[in-house]
């Protein structure tokens, strides 16, 4: 399992169409037996003002 973080919806696309990626994605199934799971997510951070 790996994270990544990107900092744009921009670079997400950018790198989902990179196609350096289907060579990433086909490398797992030799360590990986089942689906690929692909969660995206978004992170936002909160600030307390006291």
């Amino acid at each position: 399992m790996f994270h990544l973080y990107f900092e744009t919806k921009e670079a997400l696309e950018f790198f989902i169409h990179d196609p350096r990626v289907q060579e990433l994605k086909d490398d797992v199934k030799h360590y990986y037996v089942g689906e690929q799971d692909i969660y995206i997510e978004e992170v936002m951070a909160a600030f307390d003002g006291g």
